[in-house]
């Protein structure tokens, strides 16, 4: 048997071949991270808003008097959470859809006494931040932030019942506050489509029920359920269009 003993040039050769695969390798790699690596940063970090279930214990529900004490008042309002890692930008929401759904006798007669406006003349129109007179706010990451959804109140206007109970309509929380009283709604029971928008931030949208039992009612007794009183449904995740961006 004859042993063929390979060559130092043929070995040179491969190890040539191989340090040259193992360059390229190294230099598309390095190429990829260069390309890829801002995107993944920013997906990894960027903010993230979703809106919080209603909770009263969390002071979604806040019971209020007027500065003058003569004027009681009920503030509907929903937390909006940064999840992510990075601080939400200049963050607005807007009301892009707004659909009575109930009917019947009632709503006929509240329609007559409460209609200003058509409910459509809110949509596209700007929600008010909570506590806060500007028209956008920053939300830092692990955070949230409340924005007032609507309201009640025993002023005018007001009708007093058969049974002698004070009839009040929802009021949305607009910002800027209208001018033609387009924020009173006469029905008693609402699908509510918000957009939640920001200078960093992906569009979400989200659509919730609202439901309100139509009198004022005393001690606590706004809070009351079955529509008894004031009651705000699971906010629910919809798709918007990707292109709506501040």
């Amino acid at each position: 048997m004859v042993m063929v003993i390979p060559s130092v040039a043929a070995n040179e050769s491969d190890l040539r071949l191989w340090a040259g695969a193992a360059s390229a390798v190294a230099t598309t790699a390095a190429v990829a991270v260069a390309l890829f690596r801002e995107p993944l940063r920013d997906y990894w970090t960027k903010p993230r808003l979703r809106i919080l279930p209603f909770d009263r214990r969390e002071a979604d529900g806040v019971e209020m008097l007027s500065p003058d004490k003569t004027v009681e008042e009920v503030w509907v309002r929903l937390r909006i959470q940064n999840n992510g890692r990075r601080t939400a930008r200049m963050v607005e929401v807007t009301i892009d859809g707004l659909v009575p759904i109930d009917v019947g006798a009632e709503a006929k007669t509240r329609d007559e006494q409460f209609r200003r406006q058509q409910d459509a003349a809110n949509v596209g129109r700007q929600l008010k931040w909570a506590d806060r007179a500007t028209e956008t706010i920053d939300i830092p990451a692990r955070t949230s932030r409340r924005v007032d959804l609507f309201h009640l109140l025993t002023g005018e206007p007001r009708y007093i019942t058969g049974n002698g109970e004070i009839a009040v309509p929802i009021r949305l929380t607009l910002f800027p506050p209208s001018k033609v009283a387009r924020e009173i709604l006469p029905a008693l029971k609402y699908r509510v489509v918000v957009t939640i928008v920001g200078m960093n931030v992906r569009p979400v949208g989200y659509e919730l029920d609202i439901c309100f039992g139509g009198v004022w009612r005393e001690k606590g007794g706004m809070w009351k359920g079955e529509c008894g009183g004031v009651e705000v449904g699971e906010p629910r995740r919809i798709k918007v269009d990707g292109r709506r961006k501040m």
